[in-house]
């Protein structure tokens, strides 16, 4: 099992500072770097000590997931360049929440958004599998967006499409704000590529390392995904400032739970 954590760019060396086992760059951050930075980022990566095995942030709302302004030839374009450069930075899992590319109109079609969606995660997979590398499916917190909610909805869409390298991200923040921080997660495990992990500052734009007062929470999860058999990725997705002392009481509360 390895832990990481989600960071800017810039941020890069206190990660590594803090003992974690890899970063997790924001795709959409990576896609728009021109090429000479890019390949600074490249190099820094190459010559580091910390390797980049995840994305999140995949995109921002033009490209869309599903919804009114849905262009699936514009989505495609995106992550067949993405996937070239994520290949180039030795990335494993391209984790895909994006709320604001998938916010629905409350009269849209939901049948519709559904097709959307399936195309979309299709056409990306297709993207990425030509580096083999694995993308997921994330059911995303009420307090982000309102389609794709519940654990079972992203798992629907993984089942139904049924690529060997579309898979789930389970995300206990996201399950929190949707109430299912206590749900049976057994069900996502045959499908389960990547976990994500956070408290918050004040809102959920501010997710943050854990808070003392939820270390017990935190342990419980962990030990129980443990108890499952996982031994994939798990990341702390935060928001906030790196905070070395912070992300260094975090990794520690994982491991402790680890052993």
């Amino acid at each position: 099992m390895l832990v990481g954590c989600s960071a800017k760019i810039d941020e890069y060396n206190l990660v590594s500072k803090s003992g974690f086992d890899y970063i997790e760059l924001a795709g959409k951050v990576i896609a728009i770097l021109n090429d000479d930075d890019f390949e600074k980022l490249k190099n820094t990566i190459k010559n580091g000590s910390l390797p980049c095995l995840a994305l999140n942030a995949y995109c921002d709302s033009d490209i869309v997931i599903a919804g009114p302004k849905f262009d699936i030839k514009k989505a495609q374009k995106y992550a067949s360049k993405l996937a070239a450069r994520a290949d180039l930075l030795g990335v494993k899992v391209v984790n895909i929440g994006s709320p604001k590319s998938r916010i629905l109109p409350l009269d849209f079609d939901r049948d519709l958004a559904g097709e959307q969606i399936e195309q979309f995660y299709s056409v990306t997979a297709d993207e990425f599998a030509k580096y083999g590398i694995i993308v997921t499916v994330e059911a995303l917190g009420y307090c982000y967006c309102n389609f794709i909610n519940q654990i079972d909805e992203a798992l629907a869409i993984v089942k139904k499409i049924n690529k060997s390298n579309l898979m789930f991200v389970l995300d206990y923040y996201n399950m929190q704000q949707s109430n299912e921080e206590n749900a049976d997660i057994t069900p996502t495990l045959p499908y389960l590529a990547h976990v994500h992990t956070s408290d918050d500052a004040g809102s959920p734009q501010l997710r943050s390392f854990f808070r003392k007062n939820r270390y017990s929470v935190h342990e419980t999860h962990l030990r129980k995904l443990k108890e499952l058999g996982y031994n994939n990725t798990i990341s702390i997705e935060v928001d906030v400032p790196f905070n070395v002392d912070d992300a260094k009481s975090s990794l520690e509360l994982i491991k402790r739970a680890w052993l």
